[in-house]
C-alpha cells in the first residue's frame, strides 16, 4: 500500500504529485512450482543498465530475447560500485551463445553485460547445527545455509 499523495499543478498545466511513502508492504506471491523451474531455468548475471531501471524494466528489455522467468536487481552493489541483476529464463539451448545475445541489448547509452550466473540461488532452511566448546558438543537449532560451488 502506497501512502497519500499530494498534488501541485504548475503555471504551465503542469501536474507533479508527491507521495509521502514510496516503500509497499505487500509481499512476493510464492511460486508452487519454485523447485521445478529451478531444474529447467538458467541464470544470467547482467550489469552496466542506467540507474533508473528497475527489475521490471529489466524483464521488458530482456523480454524480445527469450522466455523470462523471473528478474531481480538487488540494493546493492558491485565492488566497482555499479549496480547488477539476473535475469533467469526457460528454454535456452546455447548458454554462451545466450549470453553473447543479451550481452548486444542497450538501454540509451549504456551496453548491457550478460554473463552465466556462476552459483545458484541458495534458500536458508532451518536445521540443528553443532558447535564444539571446551566442555563438550552443543546442538543449536539456527538457520544454516550451504555455500555452492560451481
Amino acid at each position: 500500500m502506497v501512502g497519500k499523495a499530494s498534488t501541485y499543478t504548475d503555471s504551465n498545466g503542469w501536474t507533479w504529485t508527491f507521495r509521502k511513502n514510496k516503500q509497499e508492504t505487500s509481499h512476493p506471491i510464492r511460486n508452487p512450482y519454485q523447485k521445478e523451474v529451478e531444474k529447467i531455468a538458467t541464470s544470467f548475471f547482467v550489469t552496466n543498465f542506467p540507474e533508473h531501471i528497475d527489475a521490471k524494466g529489466l524483464w521488458k528489455v530482456c523480454e524480445p530475447y527469450g522466455r523470462i522467468v523471473d528478474a531481480f536487481i538487488p540494493n546493492k552493489r558491485s565492488k566497482a560500485g555499479k549496480r547488477f541483476g539476473f535475469v533467469r529464463f526457460i528454454g535456452v539451448k546455447n548458454e554462451e551463445m545466450f549470453a553473447k545475445s543479451l550481452a548486444s541489448i542497450w538501454i540509451g547509452s549504456f551496453h548491457m553485460f550478460a554473463s552465466v550466473a556462476h552459483f545458484s540461488r541458495q534458500e536458508k532452511r532451518q536445521e540443528k547445527a553443532e558447535v564444539k566448546t571446551k566442555e563438550g558438543v552443543v546442538k543449536v537449532a539456527g538457520l544454516v545455509s550451504e555455500k555452492k560451488t560451481r
